[in-house]
Formats: structure tokens, C-alpha cells, sequence
């Protein structure tokens, strides 16, 4: 525990530009900071985070634990008004030598960690209007073109709005959009370059709403957590080593803040579906945000985390690590080189001094440098578990193993539209982007009501298995199934359609392929071939026919940079699409087959809209598929006998029966 609880030694006083230290001197500066920033004596720290020798003996006895007192006032407000109380070249150049004076890690920077969380093309967005470069960020985000000018130019042309009315909408739509926080935090980390623009009257009005808003932000643990360690954690810190007359206050300051940031990363273990939400698509960025400000809380001289903090930025560092492809970038968004994130990844696991074996595991996901067979071979128990799944942020990530440079499958269920992300061979990318969803009754298109809801999550060390279910229209119902069997390297997909009225039901998707990997659809048969220059995979319809020839109700076909599914039927309530992806390229080079199945109950053969089965053979592996579509009866098919609302098998070799994989039992 000693070695614990060792102290920091405390860095030497912020020295602010002469300019502004002179007027701080004056007699009349100094009693009006001496009223503003009296500290009330009455109001605990709940962490002690400031390094003196006074609290030597209550660190050791605590071990880091809080006194539960709450803080009184926002001292932020009135620092920030004595600062922009002086001419604002004055306190620009303030700004800038305090933010020169922060050490950082090697090959870090504020800059640095923002690229880090740029996934996406709205968080380009975002950056490139706080001022960071255009041509930084083509490397960063997709775009279009190939061509380096071009990308710079489409990077370029989001900004179609001037700064100033952006940062002022993003301070509006801060609560409950993330993109909008990291665009206020960002600005503000550039605040002396925006200060030294000829129009630059604004900024410092909008700073003091930036405080204001801060002041007044209610807490929402669970909604929004990028905008919460913004406004909590990050914002504060900043702008108190910025603004700050002396040490004390802004340790001070500090300490309060960090008192936030260590209650979200302890409340995390019970609330990870915070850290998660959107597919972890804003898992970096939050890090990014924990990452600055234990930068700037070690800049100030405050002490290290406490063992429950580095115990849970290590497990966050895990999930970053289950949430990324074998190349290091982010499933469920579009990859990119990560070679320039690894710094980062670095500094976050000092910071938490990770365990080695989430160390294997992030060297395993390509996060950090490292000897990939080394990792192999001290895989144990201690490794996290490869798949993962909550409930509470809608997502699911299935990995075949944290040895294997193969399949990994992640699925965001959380808005209308799912967004669904494979990989195959090695990690090569082969489905990513969005699996949209649409139901028509008789040609009308059927309005989904609502968002996905989860119906059923398996997973053992064969199969993960999820089960989501929307409303369309007044008399449709679709249940979606995502099964990965992770040694096989195969994934299902499937959509069912339930219906309380008869009518002529159509049932479209589209799952959006990975970038340059294309479907083609030719010759006799209906099976597509997905292909690049790594990919050479299999995706069988399995509720068409095999031969194009045969009569059918259904297509399957590439649209864009899509797969298009439909399927449809006439005079009946329930429809069944499944289609089978090979995640393992040899796949495409072995013999296959598939064929739809009679199913029997009671002797007789079962109509299409109540139950359907299906055989699927690659190279000499046979598999099984069944789904009931109406009331559960006990029902044969190949020789199998179910009574089940779903069943997954594949057959041995050697005796010919049938080995389940996975049988979801009927609703009760």
C-alpha cells in the first residue's frame, strides 16, 4: 500500500506571461482574487489528490476514499471573469505559455489525442472547424477520392458554417450530443490560436457561457458520458490551470474535478454500457478525454491514480481491445491507419499500469507494438473474455479467440438503422456499415415504430447468439438473429417476419459491404462471392434456391456497395431470409452447396410461413438451420427432432448426427 499511496513531487508554481503576472501583482488585482477565490473551509475534498505532507496520514488511512460531502460554488466563473477583464492579447499569451508549460507523453499531444478518437466522418467535422488541420485529417477519416487533393478538399468543405455560430449551436446541443462536446473541448485546447484572429470579439463571451453552461450542467451518468467528462472533468481542469492565479488554486480546482473523473471510471464497472454506447465507437474519445486530464492533473503536481482508478482504466483499456479490429482500428467505423494512435495507447496503459495480460490482449488487437506469437503463447485465463455484450448500449462483439488472427463480428443495435461489422482472413474487413431494415404491405411501405429491443443473448465457446426484434406498421413485428460460430468462421444473419394479417408481405435489407470489397452474383447460381484484394468469402442465400432457374419469391443481389435482400409472399403472414457469410477465404476455394429442407409435423409437411429448415455444406463440414415462425410443435426434419423456436447444428463426420451449436427454447 505504501507503494501505492507514494507521492508526487510537486512541480514549480504556473508562471503566467509577464504582462498578466504584472497586473496580478497589483494591489487591487490581488484583493479582488482574494474575495473571489476564498476557499471555504467547511468543504471537504473528497479524494485527497493534492500532495502535502498534512494529509499524509488520512491518504493512508482512506486509501483513496471519499468523505460523500458535496462541493460547494464553481469558482471557475469569476476566475475566468478577472482573466478576460484584461485586454485579450494579454491573456491569450497567458494561455498559450500555460499550455506550452504541460509535459507530455513521448509523441503525445493535445492534437494528438484528438486525432486519436477521429473515427468517423462527423467527428472530421467537428475538429476541422475547432481549427485542426484539413490535411491532418484526410489521413484520418474515408472519404471519396483517392487522390490527396481531392481529400483535403472534401475534408475542407465540411466547414460550412463560420466557427462562431458553430460553437454556439454545439454549447445547445451539448447535453446529448457527444460530437458537440468534443468540438467545445477542442476549441478551447486551441483557444490562442483562435485569440490572435482579427474576429475573434467572440470567444470571449462564448468562454464565459462554456463556464456557465459547466456551472449549471446537471449530471447524467449514464446519458451522454463523453459530454459529462467534458463539462465534470476535462473543461474544468483546463480552464483552472489556464486561468488559475496560484498553485493552490488550482490544485484546488483540480482536485474537485478529479474527484468526477475517478467516480466515472470507478462507476463504470457497473455502468460500462455508458463507455460502450454507439457500438464503442466513443469509447476512444472518452479515453482520449481521461487521457488530457490526468495530463493536466499531473502538470499541477496532484498524485497518481489510486488502485481502484488504474483498476478500471485497465478494464476500459480491454474493451477498447475486444472493440477493435486485428489492425488496431475500430469496428464499427471505417478503418484507417492506426500506427499513429499506438503512442497513445502506450500512455493510457502507463497510466493505468496495465496487467500483461491485457497488455497480450492489446497487442493481440493491434492497439500497441509487441511480439503478436509472444502474446499468443502467454494467453491464459486472466485474458478477458474474448466476446462481449450489453444489454444497456445495444452492442455485441464476437471475437473467435484473442489467439486467432481471424473472424470478429460487432453489431450496434442501438438506433433505427443496426450497423453490423465483420471481419474475415486475418483480420481483413468484409461487412461494415449499416443493415437497414424495411417491411411493405401490399407495395406500402410499413414505418418501423420503434428501435430494436433485444430478445435473447447466448454465448459459450461455440456460438454467440443475439436475437432483436423492431415493430413495423400496425400488424408487422421483425425478429433479427445474428449467430457467429467462431470455430466454424461462419456468421448467419437472418430476418423473420411476423404478421397478424394476411396480405402480400415484401421484406427488404441492405448490409453494406467493407471498403473495396465487392459482391458478384454471376453464372447459374444465386450465391454471391465477396471480394478484394484479401477477401474471397462466400454469402449463400439460403432462403433462394441454389439454381437461378428454380421458381423463387425472393432476389439476392449487390446494390452499390451493398447486399440486397428480399424476400416475399402473397396471401400469408411470415417470411424467413437467412443468408450464410464464410468468414475464412479458403472457403471460397472448397465445395459448397445448400438446400431448403422439408420439415414435418405429425406426418405431414409444414407450410413455409410456419416453420423452415435448411442444410448448408462447405468443403466437407455440413451444417443444419431451423426457425419456427408460428406456435412451437414438436417438428422433424434430416433427422432431427426440435421443439424449439430456433436450432443450429452441424453434423459429425463420423456417426452422421446432427451436434447442436445452439437451440433457443420456445417463449413462455
Amino acid at each position: 500500500m505504501e507503494t501505492e499511496l507514494r507521492y508526487t513531487q510537486v512541480q514549480p508554481p504556473i508562471q503566467c506571461a509577464t504582462t498578466v503576472q504584472a497586473l496580478l501583482d497589483s494591489r487591487t488585482v490581488r484583493n479582488v482574487r482574494n474575495s473571489f477565490f476564498e476557499i471555504d473551509e467547511s468543504e471537504a475534498v473528497r479524494m485527497d489528490w493534492i500532495d502535502s505532507e498534512q494529509t499524509t496520514k488520512q491518504s493512508k488511512s482512506s486509501k483513496g476514499k471519499r468523505s460523500g460531502k458535496v462541493r460547494k460554488g464553481f469558482n471557475l466563473q469569476k476566475q475566468l471573469s478577472v482573466t478576460l477583464a484584461q485586454p485579450q492579447d494579454v491573456w491569450a499569451s497567458a494561455f498559450e505559455h500555460s499550455l506550452a508549460a504541460v509535459s507530455w507523453p513521448k509523441n503525445c499531444d493535445a492534437e494528438a489525442s484528438f486525432l486519436f478518437s477521429t473515427l468517423i466522418l462527423e467527428q472530421a467535422e467537428v475538429l476541422v472547424r475547432a481549427g485542426y488541420s484539413a490535411r491532418t485529417l484526410a489521413d484520418y477519416v474515408p472519404t471519396k477520392s483517392d487522390d490527396e487533393k481531392d481529400r483535403i478538399s472534401e475534408v475542407s468543405a465540411l466547414m460550412h458554417e463560420p466557427l462562431e455560430i458553430r460553437v454556439r449551436k454545439w454549447l445547445d446541443e451539448a447535453d446529448a450530443y457527444p460530437h458537440a462536446a468534443l468540438g467545445i473541448i477542442a476549441t478551447i485546447w486551441q483557444l490562442p490560436e483562435h485569440a490572435r484572429r482579427s474576429d475573434a470579439d467572440w470567444l470571449g463571451p462564448w468562454m464565459e457561457a462554456v463556464v456557465n453552461r459547466a456551472a449549471e450542467y446537471q449530471q447524467q451518468q449514464e446519458d451522454c458520458l463523453l459530454s459529462n467528462l467534458v463539462f465534470h472533468c476535462e473543461l474544468p481542469l483546463l480552464f483552472g490551470l489556464l486561468t488559475a492565479t496560484t498553485r493552490s488554486v488550482a490544485q484546488t480546482n483540480a482536485s474537485r474535478a478529479m474527484d468526477d473523473l475517478a467516480e466515472y471510471l470507478e462507476n463504470s464497472e457497473d455502468h460500462i454500457g455508458a463507455w460502450l454506447a454507439h457500438g464503442a465507437t466513443y469509447l476512444r474519445a472518452c479515453l482520449a478525454s481521461v487521457f488530457r486530464s490526468r495530463i493536466i492533473a499531473d502538470h499541477l503536481g496532484l498524485r497518481k491514480w489510486y488502485p481502484p482508478q488504474k483498476k478500471s482504466l485497465t478494464t476500459l483499456l480491454g474493451h477498447a481491445a475486444r472493440w477493435a479490429r486485428e489492425d488496431g482500428t475500430q469496428l464499427l467505423a471505417k478503418g484507417q491507419d492506426a500506427s499513429a494512435a499506438k503512442p497513445m495507447w502506450n500512455a493510457l496503459s502507463k497510466q493505468a499500469s496495465v496487467s500483461k495480460a491485457i497488455n497480450h490482449a492489446m497487442v493481440l488487437s493491434g492497439l500497441i507494438d509487441g511480439r503478436r506469437s509472444e502474446a499468443k503463447v502467454r494467453c491464459d485465463s486472466r485474458l478477458p473474455k474474448a466476446t462481449g455484450h450489453d444489454e444497456d448500449a445495444s452492442c455485441a462483439v464476437m471475437l473467435r479467440g484473442w489467439q486467432h488472427r481471424g473472424p470478429r463480428v460487432a453489431v450496434d443495435f442501438s438506433e433505427a438503422t443496426m450497423l453490423l461489422d465483420a471481419t474475415g482472413s486475418k483480420g481483413a474487413p468484409v461487412l461494415s456499415g449499416e443493415w437497414t431494415a424495411g417491411v411493405e404491405l401490399d407495395g406500402q411501405s410499413q414505418l418501423q415504430l420503434a428501435g430494436w429491443e433485444q430478445l435473447c443473448w447466448y454465448s459459450d465457446d461455440d456460438v454467440d447468439y443475439l436475437e432483436v426484434e423492431a415493430k413495423f406498421g400496425e400488424h408487422a413485428k421483425l425478429q433479427r438473429q445474428i449467430v457467429f460460430m467462431r470455430d466454424h468462421r461462419l456468421l448467419l444473419t437472418a430476418d423473420a417476419l411476423l404478421c397478424d394479417k394476411d396480405g402480400n408481405w415484401t421484406m427488404n435489407s441492405q448490409i453494406h459491404l467493407a471498403n473495396k470489397v465487392q459482391m458478384n452474383v454471376v453464372g447459374k447460381n444465386t450465391e454471391g462471392r465477396l471480394t478484394s484484394d484479401k477477401v474471397e468469402s462466400l454469402a449463400l442465400p439460403l432462403y433462394l434456391p441454389e439454381w437461378k432457374t428454380a421458381l423463387s419469391t425472393g432476389t439476392f443481389s449487390a446494390k452499390g456497395n451493398a447486399i440486397a435482400v428480399s424476400n416475399s409472399c402473397s396471401g400469408l403472414r411470415r417470411l424467413y431470409s437467412p443468408v450464410l457469410f464464410s468468414l475464412c477465404n479458403r472457403h471460397g476455394k472448397s465445395p459448397y452447396t445448400w438446400r431448403q429442407l422439408t420439415v414435418a409435423e405429425d406426418l405431414k409437411i409444414v407450410g413455409r410461413d410456419q416453420a423452415v429448415a435448411y442444410r448448408a455444406q462447405i468443403a466437407d463440414e455440413q451444417y443444419v438451420f431451423y426457425r419456427n415462425l408460428a406456435t412451437v410443435r414438436r417438428r422433424s426434419f434430416l433427422g432431427v427432432h426440435a421443439l424449439c423456436e430456433f436450432f443450429a447444428g452441424s453434423f459429425d463426420k463420423e456417426t452422421g448426427e446432427a451436434d447442436t451449436l445452439v437451440e433457443v427454447e420456445m417463449n413462455k
